[in-house]
């Protein structure tokens, strides 16, 4: 039986407040494991595009405090030689043929103890039992599995070490077994600025037919491409040349779109934005990040007040609270604290 439509409602958008609610969790500052890192660790499969502001607005203080900033983010995620150490660890007596084994001796472990902890590095648990008692060995794939189902992590070296994951070793030579960390962050930097002639600013947005040169017409230069060689690129950020010109974030941001192109696709996509003032057009700036949002979470560190925030909270993905965060000045900008905010904001475990 058909029936006549029934009442005039319309349904409110998904992100409303009618259709979305929300509340405070994981209030508390992350803990950093490894007191020698100045800031927290990434330990995630992320693809980070750091978008680096060099326009003249910043002036000199703010130009070294964002090259300050931008080494310490490059510096937050593990370069490649430190990747190469077996970093999570098997918690118990490892085995082989009934008999145990020196620790570190990866490749002759079949199976060990599984000790699990919460992705804040607060909480352990021995797999199925939920409680620090000894368990049955298990393999590695088995112990991914087992953190994963309580929606926790194998505990890595650092929280054994500090007793954190309900003490180390196992019942008869404290032996610990090393595996390699299950999350690899690469990053890939953008230093933008913006073209100082309107020939060179319509090459660069595709008005006329003739290709811009990024980095001549536009001021846009690919500082690295993705890469576990972090130490290099913060080195490479603290020695970067001023371009000192207009903002074309709308172009910048479209850079970072094709530069995901070269990332993994089973890595999340994120996207960093510093800048301190308004883009040369608020309206393609917006286009651009609407195309990006459908590729990757894109986050802004807006810089002093006259960054145009009302925009932003336009520009960024949602929820904008943890998408958006503001710095007063550029002293604050150098804060490790912000970097630890933005690191715990976008990987899922760090140490």
């Amino acid at each position: 039986m058909i029936e006549d439509v029934q009442g005039d409602g319309t349904c409110p958008d998904i992100e409303s407040e009618h259709r979305l609610q929300s509340k405070p969790c994981n209030s508390e500052p992350c803990m950093k494991l490894d007191t020698k890192a100045p800031t927290l660790q990434c330990n995630d499969d992320v693809d980070v595009v750091m978008l680096l502001d060099g326009s003249g607005s910043i002036g000199e203080d703010g130009w070294e405090a964002t090259k300050k900033a931008g080494a310490m983010m490059a510096r937050a995620f593990p370069d490649e030689k430190d990747l190469d150490v077996e970093f999570n660890a098997f918690d118990g007596c490892p085995m082989m043929n009934e008999n145990t084994v020196e620790a570190f001796a990866k490749e002759k472990v079949e199976k060990a103890r599984v000790r699990c902890c919460s992705n804040d590095g607060t909480q352990c648990k021995t797999a199925e039992l939920g409680t620090c008692e000894s368990l049955n060995e298990r393999t590695l794939d088995e112990a991914h599995t087992i953190c994963k189902k309580q929606n926790m992590r194998l505990c890595t070296e650092l929280e054994l070490n500090s007793n954190i994951c309900c003490g180390t070793g196992c019942d008869t030579d404290g032996s610990l077994v090393w595996v390699k960390p299950p999350g690899v962050a690469k990053l890939s930097v953008i230093l933008y600025s913006g073209p100082r002639y309107w020939s060179q600013y319509d090459r660069c947005v595709g008005a006329v037919p003739e290709p811009p040169d990024m980095e001549a017409d536009c001021f846009i230069f690919n500082v690295a491409h993705f890469t576990t060689k972090t130490d290099e690129v913060a080195t490479t950020i603290e020695n970067l040349a001023w371009p000192k010109s207009t903002t074309l974030t709308s172009v910048a941001l479209d850079q970072a779109e094709t530069e995901l192109g070269l990332g993994r696709s089973y890595a999340r996509s994120i996207v960093i934005v510093f800048t301190d003032g308004a883009p040369m057009s608020a309206v393609n700036t917006g286009a651009a990040a609407a195309r990006l949002r459908k590729k990757a979470r894109l986050v802004w560190v807006p810089v002093t007040r006259w960054a145009p925030l009302a925009d932003i909270k336009k520009w960024a993905s949602f929820p904008q609270q943890e998408n958006i965060i503001s710095v007063d000045d550029w002293a604050a900008l150098e804060d490790p604290a912000l970097i630890d905010n933005l690191i715990s904001g976008v990987c899922k475990n760090v140490y």
